[in-house]
């Protein structure tokens, strides 16, 4: 199952290619479909240049949260 979002990268500016304070369209999947805390996010739309598309694991809701701020659906 997934999920669109938007949402403010919050974290240290570079890592994962995302800016620090700017806002991003993500997709946000449940890596188990019996453990919902584990999740992938990546952004939805990609430049050319990006390698991974921003795919990034969080072990918890708890992880993406300390990452990213004003989130609401898309």
């Amino acid at each position: 199952m997934s999920k669109k979002i938007i949402a403010v990268f919050t974290g240290a500016n570079g890592s994962m290619g995302y800016e620090t304070g700017k806002q991003y369209s993500l997709k946000v999947t449940s890596l188990d479909k019996w453990n919902e805390n584990e999740i992938r996010i990546e952004r939805e739309s990609k430049h050319p240049s990006e390698e991974n598309n921003g795919c990034c694991d969080y072990g918890s809701i708890i992880a993406f949260l300390n990452n990213w701020d004003c989130i609401r659906n898309a």
